[in-house]
């Protein structure tokens, strides 16, 4: 593949090479600067929910500015455009952001601010925001039971949630927000928070409805949200961390070789995950695989769990993580049975008998 000019044709993400090419700018037929970048295909549904465009982006300026100015533009207007796609394909791939509940409320209090901003100066009519909220009724009533007492929990479904969670997400535009403020959510993290703004996007239509009827008094709801801080990445995968704990600790040969094991089976559980992003549910879920036949409860306490523990724990104190995700797990162990001794007497045993049996006689 030819440079276009700006070094190298490829992004580098740490040492690895990543296939997304640099834009090529060019001159339109009337002069102006131009330059387009193609959507990759598996990205091409999820680009357009977000962005409005499938196929390609494309980019303009005047042919009035010069050639530095149109380069530099283009440098950041590609920045932007490769951004939004790693974005997208991280989120597709489940190396997104993972979200505690207070995280999911604090970004669902954040769509809420950027939700009513977008829509106030204009609110329209408040048919149009009882006709989004009729939509997502109409995701329920879909599948619900002819009689509640049919099924009582019929709504928490997975094929219910999945059904409204995408259904909600295109009402919200919530590919839409996260784009915007730069952010891919894995899915986990994204389930977790739909089902947290469900409720906000009620309260938001409500508060667009009273807009739409001129009542511009400000909404309360807003004040009641906690602050959106979400876990930075830190850089580290699951073995990069193994590799940064024993350079600064040195552990013992012993200790680095009954580790690698456990950090490879990590790395490979959490493949592409920043350490960062991995929760306690996730630790649950891969302690609940290590009892094995070839491996005991003890084992995978003593060793798995403990070298996690400590390595994260090293992360927690090198402000890596906010977190230590292993720090409370353990894997209950039963209680050995008492040890029955044997049928045969001691020799001791034996000399107490034959002396009392002596005395008797």
């Amino acid at each position: 593949m030819q440079s276009n000019g700006f070094g190298s044709p490829y992004r580098y993400r740490g040492r690895y090479k990543v296939a997304i090419p640099m834009t090529s700018l060019t001159r339109a037929k009337n002069g102006d600067w131009f330059a387009r970048k193609a959507i990759p295909e598996a990205l091409r549904e999820s680009y357009k929910a977000a962005f409005g465009v499938s196929q390609e982006e494309r980019f303009r300026r005047p042919a009035s500015i010069s050639m530095g100015q149109a380069k530099q533009e283009l440098r950041d207007w590609d920045a932007e455009i490769t951004g939004r796609i790693e974005r997208l394909r991280a989120q597709g791939t489940g190396a997104g952001l993972e979200l505690t509940y207070r995280e999911a409320l604090g970004l669902a209090g954040t769509w809420y601010g950027w939700f009513i901003a977008r829509h106030e100066p204009e609110p329209g009519s408040a048919d149009g925001w009882d006709l989004l909220l009729q939509r997502l009724e109409d995701a329920y009533s879909r599948f619900a039971p002819a009689t509640a007492a049919a099924d009582e929990n019929w709504a928490d479904h997975p094929n219910v949630r999945r059904h409204v969670r995408g259904q909600l997400s295109e009402l919200a535009s919530v590919a839409t927000f996260l784009a915007e403020k730069g952010m891919a959510l894995s899915p986990d993290g994204s389930a977790r928070f739909l089902d947290v703004l469900e409720p906000e996007f009620r309260h938001a239509l409500a508060a667009l409805r009273r807009r739409a009827e001129g009542n511009y008094a400000p909404a309360p709801r807003a004040a009641e949200y906690p602050e959106f801080k979400p876990q930075a990445a830190s850089g580290l995968s699951c073995w990069k961390l193994f590799e940064a704990w024993v350079k600064e600790r040195q552990p013992a040969p012993a200790t680095v070789n009954r580790w690698r094991a456990v950090f490879v089976a990590l790395e490979a559980r959490f493949k592409g995950r920043d350490i960062a992003s991995i929760t306690e549910a996730d630790a649950l879920d891969w302690k609940d695989t290590l009892v094995t036949e070839e491996r005991s409860a003890v084992v995978a306490n003593d060793v798995w769990l403990r070298a996690a523990r400590v390595a994260f724990g090293w992360a927690l104190d090198n402000k890596k993580v906010i977190t230590n995700p292993f720090a409370d797990v353990s894997i209950a162990v039963p209680k050995a049975p008492p040890k029955l001794r044997e049928r045969e007497f001691y020799d001791a045993e034996w000399e107490c008998i034959l002396v009392v049996s002596h005395r008797v006689v």
